[in-house]
């Protein structure tokens, strides 16, 4: 709160949070000059128009102004980009971009280039997520100065029967980056410092184009989070 009280009004905050037997919590923040957005979500989007409202809700849940929700069209055949329409009417937030069918991979790589946000996080089209995923994961990113914080997850089939992944908590930093081998590599259910794609792209034509990029991703970073909480909800589709 002390963050989002001041972050317009000045250049940088530095918070230091002493925690009884913890090591302390330190928030090092500097203003981005003429860019007010803290986390791009991207989402790649193709022929989801009866997905896409509930994915769409549930990320607007939160009201934070600093977010944008980048939403790229990838020639979809369906009325998915009109469904974005209406919705950016009514929050300024949701943003059409729109391009030629390329694939998942393009389609991320294409909202990669043109996300303004400190963090960049990727959120399937046909998923959802619990109403505090983003502010949960952003919160957690900036206490500890971390590079990538991921969560737990949930998948859900057409029977609407669920499974809990991955609800371990995981902090790896700079010097243990064989830690990693036991992370999943999915880009989806977290957030990454935009600085790490400066050289990473993703792979075109490929299947688990994001587990290919994943050591490319995670070896850059010098504090890495995964934290218990589920909140992101995979649909799983017979196909």
């Amino acid at each position: 709160k002390l963050w989002e009280l001041f972050r317009k009004s000045t250049s940088y905050i530095q918070i230091k949070t002493i925690r009884k037997k913890k090591e302390p919590q330190v928030l090092y923040w500097e203003k981005e000059v003429d860019n007010d957005v803290e986390l791009s979500v991207i989402f790649p989007m193709y022929n989801v128009a009866s997905y896409l409202d509930q994915c769409i809700e549930s990320v607007i849940k939160w009201k934070a102004p600093y977010v944008e929700f980048l939403f790229v069209n990838d020639g979809s055949p369906d009325n998915s980009r009109e469904l974005v329409l209406k919705w950016a009417q009514k929050d300024s937030r949701v943003k059409l971009l729109d391009k030629e069918n390329g694939g998942c991979a393009s389609a991320r790589q294409y909202g990669l280039e043109r996300a303004r946000g400190k963090y960049i996080g990727f959120i399937d089209q046909d998923d959802w997520v619990k109403d505090q995923y983003i502010e949960i994961l952003l919160n957690t990113a900036y206490k500890n100065n971390s590079d990538i914080v991921k969560c737990g997850y949930s998948d859900i089939d057409l029977k609407n029967q669920m499974r809990i992944w991955q609800n371990q908590s995981i902090h790896i930093e700079k010097d243990e980056h064989e830690k990693f081998l036991h992370v999943n590599g999915y880009v989806w259910g977290g957030i990454f410092d935009r600085k790490l794609w400066r050289k990473v792209r993703f792979p075109e034509g490929y299947w688990y184009e994001d587990m290919i990029v994943r050591m490319l991703i995670f070896r850059q970073s010098k504090c890495f989070i995964n934290i218990p909480d589920v909140l992101y909800i995979k649909r799983l589709h017979e196909n």
